[in-house]
């Protein structure tokens, strides 16, 4: 794909990614430091999202805005039809999460029958208005009341969107796109995959004589996602039913 790496396209793709991962990372530092890293998360986030709407807008031969406000409003180019692609490898990249959340036992109170790709959309729209609206409430100070979407389910479902368009530009081809349902398919497979292996790793261990409890077969696919940076390390809550955070710098 070197054509791709040299285009618009990709030159903002490259850059997306960089700074999404820079969002995970402060996102898991949080754990550690507090709300103080919550709002440079949030602003490393949105840029990235910026860039991978313009860089889908490149790849389908749409000439994104760059320069004033309009370069800055996320939700707008969001809702074009030429973003569908990064729109649904999002929803599914939201649903892939919860289930892996929810499998491998590393957040507290993943919830049971929620509209990932209804909230997901909210997270989205909310991170837009921060990045893009005035008075920029993620670079310059704000109100104290000023709220922005909490953070883990939101910079993992971007990094994996953008992991997927890094690794497959095609998929992000407006006309080529298949569209979240066969995504989905994808995610279902995934999880039985997960799953299977689970059953093989907790049968192993009863025929060495370990007779080791589900926990302790979880707690070690919970690892192997921590080596693998895919998580944080420690129990903390998803986040599902605190929808808004306060960002007051102050409380951090």
């Amino acid at each position: 794909m070197p054509d791709f790496w040299n285009s618009p396209a990709g030159r903002h793709l490259v850059i997306c990614v960089q700074y999404l991962e820079a969002a995970v990372i402060l996102d898991e530092a949080q754990r550690l430091k507090g709300k103080v890293l919550f709002r440079p998360t949030l602003a490393l986030a949105g840029h990235g999202l910026e860039l991978m709407l313009k860089a889908c807008l490149y790849h389908n031969s749409i000439s994104p805005p760059t320069s004033g406000k309009a370069g800055h409003r996320v939700n707008d180019m969001w809702e074009m039809d030429a973003c569908e692609p990064v729109r649904g490898h999002v929803y599914s990249n939201a649903i892939r999460e919860v289930s892996d959340a929810r499998d491998e036992g590393i957040y507290e109170g993943v919830p049971i029958g929620v509209d990932e790709t209804a909230l997901i959309e909210e997270y989205i729209l909310a991170l837009g208005i921060l990045h893009g609206g005035a008075p920029y409430p993620l670079r310059y100070p704000t109100d104290d009341e000023t709220l922005g979407p909490v953070t883990p389910w939101l910079v993992r479902s971007l990094r994996r969107t953008a992991d997927d368009f890094l690794k497959r530009p095609n998929e992000f081809d407006v006309m080529q796109f298949q569209g979240p349902s066969i995504i989905r398919q994808q995610v279902q497979r995934d999880h039985s995959a997960f799953l299977e292996r689970k059953v093989v790793a907790a049968r192993a261990s009863v025929e060495a004589g370990q007779g080791r409890s589900n926990m302790a077969v979880d707690a070690d696919f919970a690892r192997q996602a921590l080596i693998e940076g895919e998580l944080s390390g420690e129990p903390r809550p998803f986040d599902f039913d605190a929808f808004l955070k306060d960002m007051n710098a102050a409380n951090g």
